[in-house]
């Protein structure tokens, strides 16, 4: 008995010291996927080519074939997030740059490209919303004569000058006691008068709209619509609106007019292709007497002068967007931009307000008949007095811009260890690229070292390239092309916000200058915004395009010591580059690291 006790136990120690090998035994084995370094960073290496070639669509396919041989590649997140940069996909690149900074939290190119697109994504939420933050700047006083070139000042006075309009190359003026019109043109450089010609009404406004095309508006409510040459006005369409005191008339988009009729308080909006009234507009309350309207896309400011106000109007939906008390009598109002108009007062004040938060802010006293603002053309607004001689220019300004960096290729410099690297860079001016030539001051940093950036050769400027509908950011084609500017329908933009804000990355990361063609329909706000944060405007012609400023691009010249090494790599660092153009601050960042494309030898 006590032997078979024995020979249990034994069998049971044994047992018991066997389970853990049993147990080994049946589960699987773990292994670490292999990888395939050479392979992997060969199509890293050549996704990195294609991604600064602007070829990203290839690059990104390359980028996940590199990350099949090579599981461990973590720059892949890096490059990738890039990639989606210039494709205007921010949310894509953000996640893709924290995969990469969990890894590497310490690498301050990762950090400050992720910030920049913050910064960027902000910037532009911010502006389709509530529009782009600007400060407002007024010139010193010019003469109109010096400018334009105005001979009727020499002879007979106005007696009651109409507010003039600009329109591309041409400039119309009238009178309505005398009831006579001007029309100048600018040939080239200089602006000389075109036509002049009574009128058989009290004339309130002549409205150019494009080529030799004219509506003349009259005090009764009729107009005029037709053609001028030199020595006469030919008549093609005669409307007659249900205004019988008009005050100011505007345009108010494609094929729409906007009368404002002050006896009756009310605000008409027409067809002047068939003289039909839209609809009309008036407040709730009866002391309202429009004296003067402006338009930019779908926005109608109305000032009140009786009830010291100006109203804002939805033109699209017929509705008071929003209204604010003006510290004066309200004589002449225009559009800076979408969130910043001017108003002119009677007692001589001028004031800046803004639709953002609703406040006006006063630029000073104007000379003392300052009676006109009107728009030239560029975005600016000038306020001139009554006999036409003097003006000033106020214009909107931002604090900063964006910088896109494109094609980086190196070039050999001579009798040195140093390589040179060519960089085509393009500016993005907000609000429309401003007149004259700023100085442009860049400085480059590598690696958290200073280098050495200069701007060499200015390539011509681009002209816009018309097109039916919005390019494919994947199209490495048009990436690649020339067009730095697109002049765009705006039937064939995205109206959401999320499609917008992608559009607007994609043309901040290329730098692509966006301007709205609304001959055929009016903008909604957000669109106009889009084209305002990308630098473009919006026409109301193809008659305006030639006066569309260029977009020159340049080249910075990046000098460096060759020194190889993929992105990602602790010896290899990424460029940033910073740049002031004028008052504004650009910035602007690259995948480029010194030395990695091979160097001719």
């Amino acid at each position: 008995m006590k032997k078979v006790n024995k020979f249990m136990l034994y069998l049971l120690v044994g047992t018991l010291l066997m389970i853990p090998a049993f147990v080994h035994a049946s589960e699987p084995h773990i292994f670490l996927p292999t990888a395939e370094h050479m392979y992997g960073e060969a199509l890293f290496a050549s996704a990195y080519r294609k991604a600064l070639e602007g070829k990203v669509g290839r690059a990104l396919g390359e980028l996940e074939e590199a990350l099949r041989y090579d599981p461990y590649l973590i720059s892949y997140y890096l490059l990738r997030g890039y990639c989606f940069s210039l494709l205007g996909n921010y949310a894509e690149t953000r996640r893709n740059l924290e995969l990469y900074l969990e890894v590497k939290p310490d690498d301050p190119f990762a950090v400050g490209f992720l910030q920049e697109i913050e910064d960027r994504k902000v910037y532009l939420e911010e502006s389709l919303s509530s529009g782009i933050n600007s400060r407002v700047e007024m010139s010193d006083l010019s003469n109109l004569r010096d400018e334009f070139g105005l001979d009727l000042l020499w002879g007979s006075s106005i007696s009651m000058p109409g507010r003039p309009t600009l329109m591309g190359n041409i400039l119309a003026i009238c009178d309505t006691i005398n009831r006579k019109v001007w029309i100048y043109r600018k040939n080239e450089k200089d602006w000389s008068r075109y036509y002049s010609d009574q009128t058989e009404g009290k004339i309130v406004r002549a409205l150019p709209t494009g080529g030799n095309n004219l509506i003349l508006v009259f005090s009764d409510g009729t107009f005029l619509r037709g053609s001028f040459n030199r020595k006469a006005f030919s008549e093609t369409f005669r409307g007659n609106s249900e205004g019988r005191s008009i005050s100011d008339a505007c345009f108010a988009g494609a094929e729409l007019m906007a009368l404002a009729e002050r006896v009756m308080g009310r605000i008409f909006i027409v067809n002047i292709s068939n003289g039909k009234t839209l609809y009309s507009w008036h407040p709730s309350s009866s002391d309202f007497e429009p004296v003067s309207l402006a338009s930019l896309g779908p926005l109608l400011a109305v000032a009140d002068r009786r009830g010291n106000r100006v109203f804002i109007l939805d033109i699209q939906k017929g509705k008071e967007m929003a209204n604010f008390s003006i510290p004066g009598h309200p004589r002449s109002v225009e559009w800076l931009n979408s969130e910043k108009f001017i108003v002119l007062t009677e007692e001589r004040g001028l004031f800046e307000v803004s639709l953002k938060n609703g406040q006006n802010s006063s630029l000073g006293e104007s000379f003392p008949e300052a009676w006109f603002l009107f728009r030239n053309g560029q975005g600016e607004i000038l306020v001139t007095d009554t006999r036409l001689y003097r003006y000033n220019i106020i214009k909107a300004k931002t604090e900063r811009g964006f910088l896109a960096l494109k094609y980086p290729r190196p070039v050999p410099a001579k009798r040195t260890n140093r390589h040179n690297w060519i960089v085509e860079a393009r500016l993005i001016h907000p609000l429309g690229t401003p007149s004259g030539t700023d100085d442009k001051i860049f400085q480059g940093i590598l690696g958290g070292n200073l280098t050495e950036v200069v701007e060499t050769e200015i390539a011509s400027g681009s002209t816009p390239l018309e097109t039916s509908s919005l390019p494919d950011p994947a199209d490495e084609e048009f990436i690649r092309g020339p067009a730095m500017q697109l002049l765009l329908d705006p039937c064939d933009i995205p109206r959401d916000l999320a499609s917008l804000t992608v559009f607007g990355g994609y043309a901040l990361s290329n730098g692509i200058v966006i301007h709205l063609l609304a001959d055929k329909g009016i903008p909604d706000l957000h669109q106009l915004r889009l084209s305002e944060a990308t630098g473009g405007r919006m026409i109301l012609s193809r008659e305006q395009i030639p006066d569309l400023r260029p977009c020159p691009s340049f080249n910075l010249r990046i000098a460096l010591k060759p020194s190889l090494g993929l992105p990602g790599n602790p010896k290899a660092a990424g460029l940033f580059i910073t740049g002031r153009a004028g008052t504004m601050v650009m910035k602007g960042r690259i995948l480029f690291w010194n030395g990695f494309l091979p160097f001719p030898r």
